[in-house]
C-alpha cells in the first residue's frame, strides 16, 4: 500500500538563482526528470523557477555542479514555496515580449501600501499588482516576495482598475 504524500511533499514553485550562466545546463535535467519549470530570460537570466517538491529541488541543488542560491524559507534551511496565484501573474508578465521590462528593487512593505490594480486591456491584461513610477513613468510591479519584482513598460491609466484587498 502506498504512503499518502505529505503536504511538505506536494508540488510548489521554487527559486534558485544560477550563477555564472549556467541555467541553461540546469534545464536538460528538468526536462529528463520531467519537471515542470519557467525561466524569465528575457527579465533576469539566472533566474529559475521549478514547479516540484521540496526534496527534489534539495536534491536538485546539490547534483547541479554549480554555484546557485535556492531561496530559503527565513530561519531555515527549507526551500521557499511559491504561492501559486503569484507565480502566476508573473509567469504572466514576464513572458510578455515588451521594450522596458527590468527587475527592479523595491521595499516590498512599503509598496503593498499602494493601491493595487488590474490591468485590462494591452498586452498585460489580466496582470495585478502595485503601480510604482520608474524613471518617471508609471509601470506596474508584480512581486514575489523575497525572490524578484519586475517592472512592466508604461502602462496608461485608463487599461487599470483598482483590486480590491
Amino acid at each position: 500500500m502506498e504512503e499518502p504524500v505529505s503536504r511538505a511533499e506536494e508540488p510548489h514553485w521554487y527559486a534558485m538563482n544560477v550563477f555564472f550562466n549556467k541555467t541553461a545546463a540546469v534545464i536538460p535535467l528538468l526536462t529528463a526528470d520531467e519537471i515542470g519549470y519557467f525561466w524569465p530570460k528575457s527579465v533576469a537570466k539566472n533566474l529559475l523557477f521549478i514547479r516540484s517538491t521540496a526534496s527534489y529541488v534539495l536534491d536538485l541543488r546539490k547534483r547541479i555542479n554549480c554555484h546557485n542560491k535556492l531561496f530559503l524559507k527565513p530561519g531555515s534551511f527549507d526551500p521557499q514555496p511559491i504561492p501559486d496565484r503569484e507565480m502566476d501573474l508573473f509567469i504572466r508578465v514576464s513572458s510578455v515580449d515588451e521594450m522596458g521590462m527590468e527587475i527592479v528593487e523595491v521595499d516590498y512593505a512599503k509598496l503593498i501600501q499602494g493601491q493595487k490594480v488590474r490591468v485590462i486591456g494591452g498586452p498585460f491584461e489580466g496582470a495585478e499588482g502595485y503601480i510604482k513610477r520608474i524613471h518617471k513613468d508609471q509601470r506596474l510591479v508584480v512581486c514575489i516576495e523575497g525572490v524578484v519584482a519586475v517592472a512592466t513598460s508604461y502602462i496608461p491609466r485608463a487599461l487599470l482598475e483598482p483590486v480590491e484587498k
